[in-house]
């Protein structure tokens, strides 16, 4: 027996879990703003603009998405910052915090086809901004794709070897 949010870790990410292969955009299983149009990514991208010319943030500039699927967000930001600024595109490092080896490589080849710039991949654990005075962070939908536990009267959600649902002490 294991915690629901040991069972729901494995589900999201393991070796056969949803993320592996999951149809994401308008035609699968959901789709966020990214997948409907670049305009957000535009957005963000004239957001950081507006926080370079009022010296809330600096050049050069750390940007980093966590958890970015196949990374058009941040190809869109970049694109958009290109486009809307002289020279602020080439003084930003972009930065994809991902823990799925297939999707890194995946967010490395669109980035670059979209940017001509190489994407640095990080894992969470290992996201440094030691010699950064600047850094802005973005992650779209972050919080559904993270396990959780599910608590119910001081009673914890415990998954059986059947997958059957148990309630237990939570110090199981």
């Amino acid at each position: 027996m294991r915690s629901f949010g040991n069972y729901m870790q494995e589900w999201l990410y393991g070796e056969k879990g949803y993320y592996k292969k999951a149809l994401i955009g308008p035609k699968g299983d959901f789709y966020t703003s990214v997948s409907l149009s670049k305009f957000f990514g535009g957005a963000i991208a004239f957001y950081i603009i507006r926080l370079l010319e009022e010296e809330k943030l600096f050049l050069p500039l750390k940007i980093v998405e966590i958890g970015s699927h196949h990374g058009h967000f941040l190809s869109d930001i970049a694109n958009f910052l290109n486009a809307l600024s002289v020279g602020v595109m080439e003084q930003c490092e972009f930065v994809s915090c991902e823990p799925l080896k297939e999707l890194q490589k995946l967010q490395r080849t669109i980035f670059k086809q979209a940017t001509q710039l190489d994407l640095m991949i990080c894992d969470l654990k290992d996201l440094d901004f030691k010699g950064h005075e600047s850094a802005f962070v973005v992650s779209n939908e972050l919080f559904d794709a993270f396990a959780c536990e599910i608590i119910k009267d001081n009673k914890m959600l415990f998954i059986t070897h059947d997958h059957q649902g148990v309630w237990g002490n939570i110090d199981e």
